[in-house]
C-alpha cells in the first residue's frame, strides 16, 4: 500500500475520484470509505493494512537513522520529529514559526534566509588541531567555533585563503565579535560619508575649553580640571600639579603667588617664580608624577628671567648672557664718589668713573675688582683748605715713571684717567687744574 503527500506545506490531500478499481488510477493511492458495507466502491482498513503502514514508517526512520525510544505511545512520532530535524540542521527555534496546527508555514525568501543562516558553518569543535583533523580543506567563507577547554573562553575560526598554503585559523575572539582581518570578501574601500562628532564622543571633551576656576593649594589638580584651560585663584604657594603623563593644560593666575620648583615640579629657570595677575604658564605632564612648566608668558610681557643688562652689570663687566640697552650704558657711566681716607680705597666693580674730595695727604690704594681692559678717570678735588698731596699704590704706572702732582689750590680740580693692562698694571695719565 502507497501514501501520497501532496502540498507546499506536506498537507495530505485527496485528488479527484476516477472509476473505482481503476488500475493505475491516482485514487488507488488513497483510501476511503465504503458507500455501504457491501459495496465494493470503497476500501476498509485491516490491521494488516496498519501494519503495513507502520512498517513502512519505521523503515523511514531506520533511513534517516532514527530510532524509537519510550512507550508513551507516540514514540513513533516523536522519534520521526527528532529524525527530520536533525536531517535538516533545523533548531528548535522553527517552533516559533509554527501556526495553530503546528504546520509551519513559510514564504521563499523566508526559506532562503534560513537557509544562510548556517551558511559556511562547519560546526563546533574542542581544538584547531581538530577541526582541521575533521574538515582538512574549506572554502573562502566557511567558519567554526572553537569550544576550547574548561574556563577558556570559545573562540571562531576561520579558512584563511591568504595564507599560502591555505588553512583553519584561531581568530582569538568569541563567536559574538570577528576580527576585521579575518572577514573574506569585504570590500577594499567604502565610500565617505560627511559627518561630524562632539569632542565628548571622541574622548575630547576637555580639548579647548575654558574650565571652572581652580583654588591655589599646595597641590592642584589640573587632571581633574572641566577644561584644559582654566584660572587659579588665590594667593597659596603651589608645590606640586597633578597633572596624567602627556596631558596638556595652560593656567591664567589671577593673583600673586609662588611656584615652587622641585623634582616633580620643574619650571623653565630651575629657580621658584613669584607669579602675577595675568600671568599664564603651560604645564604638560610626564610619566612619575612629574609636571614640566612647558612655557611661563608674564602678563607684562617681560622676560621671565631677566636677560637686559643693568648699569650695575655694565659697570661689574663680568656677565657676557645679557643684553645691553643705550639706559644701562649712560647708567654704568653716572660719576662715583669714593670715600676720603687716608688710604682711598677704590673698587672698580661700582663704576667706571668716580670723584673723591681730599681733606688730607692721602694715598690712592689697590683697586678691588680689577677688570683687565676697563677704562675711566678719577675727579680729584682739592677742599676749602687746599694743599692737599696724593701719592699711589706701585700698581699704578706713569709717564717717564713719574707720579703727576696734583694742584694744590683750594678747591681746585685734576682729572685722572686710568687704563688698566693687567692686574698688576694700570696706567694713570692728569690733566691739571681743570677750571
Amino acid at each position: 500500500m502507497a501514501f501520497g503527500l501532496r502540498g507546499r506545506n506536506a498537507v495530505l490531500a485527496r485528488p479527484a475520484l476516477s472509476a473505482p478499481g481503476s488500475e493505475g488510477s491516482l485514487n488507488n493511492l488513497w483510501a476511503k470509505n465504503k458507500s455501504s458495507p457491501a459495496a465494493a466502491d470503497g476500501y476498509e482498513l485491516t490491521a494488516d493494512d496498519v501494519n503495513e503502514i507502520l512498517g513502512q514508517l519505521r523503515g523511514l526512520l531506520q533511513a534517516l537513522n532514527g530510532a524509537v525510544a519510550g512507550t508513551a505511545g507516540t514514540e513513533l512520532a516523536d522519534a520521526m520529529v527528532d529524525a527530520l530535524a536533525a536531517k535538516l540542521s533545523i533548531s528548535d527555534g522553527l517552533a516559533g514559526l509554527a501556526d495553530d496546527t503546528e504546520f509551519v508555514r513559510m514564504t521563499v525568501a523566508e526559506r532562503t534566509k534560513l537557509a544562510a543562516l548556517n551558511e559556511g558553518y562547519k560546526g563546533a569543535y574542542a581544538s584547531l588541531a581538530a577541526l582541521a583533523s575533521a574538515i582538512p580543506a574549506g572554502v573562502a567563507g566557511d567558519w567554526a567555533i572553537l569550544t576550547k577547554d574548561s574556563g577558556t573562553n570559545a573562540t571562531t575560526a576561520v579558512w584563511d585563503t591568504d595564507n599560502s598554503p591555505q588553512e583553519w585559523v584561531d581568530t582569538g575572539v568569541g563567536p559574538a565579535t570577528l576580527d576585521w582581518s579575518a572577514v573574506t570578501g569585504k570590500p577594499s574601500t567604502f565610500p565617505p560619508s560627511s559627518h561630524t562628532h562632539t569632542k565628548s564622543e571622541v574622548g575630547l571633551a576637555k580639548l579647548w575649553t575654558r574650565g571652572a576656576d581652580v583654588a591655589s593649594a599646595a597641590t592642584i589638580d589640573l587632571t581633574a580640571a572641566t577644561g584644559d584651560y582654566v584660572t587659579v585663584t588665590g594667593t597659596t604657594a603651589i608645590t606640586a600639579i597633578t597633572l596624567a603623563d602627556g596631558e596638556q593644560a595652560v593656567v591664567r593666575f589671577a593673583a600673586a603667588l609662588t611656584l615652587t620648583n622641585g623634582a616633580s615640579l620643574i619650571l623653565p629657570t630651575g629657580a621658584n617664580i613669584a607669579t602675577a595677575a595675568g600671568d599664564v604658564a603651560v604645564f604638560r605632564g610626564e610619566a612619575g608624577s612629574v609636571v614640566r612648566c612647558a612655557a611661563y608668558l608674564r602678563g607684562n610681557g617681560r622676560p621671565l628671567a631677566n636677560l637686559i643688562a643693568s648699569a650695575s652689570d655694565v659697570r661689574a663687566a663680568t656677565n657676557n648672557s645679557l643684553a645691553l640697552t643705550i639706559k644701562a650704558i649712560a647708567d654704568a657711566l653716572a660719576e662715583v664718589s669714593l670715600t676720603d681716607a687716608a688710604t682711598i680705597a677704590w673698587n672698580m666693580a661700582t663704576g667706571y668713573d668716580f670723584a673723591v674730595t681730599l681733606a688730607g695727604n692721602r694715598t690712592l690704594g689697590l683697586p678691588t675688582n680689577i677688570v683687565v681692559g676697563k677704562k675711566g678717570r678719577i675727579r680729584v678735588a682739592q677742599d676749602a683748605t687746599g694743599s692737599r698731596t696724593l701719592s699711589f699704590n706701585s700698581v699704578f704706572k706713569f709717564s717717564r715713571g713719574t707720579a703727576p702732582v696734583l694742584t694744590t689750590t683750594a678747591s681746585r680740580v685734576d682729572y685722572l684717567y686710568y687704563d688698566v693692562r693687567s692686574a698688576t698694571e694700570i696706567v694713570i695719565s692728569m690733566i691739571d687744574d681743570v677750571r
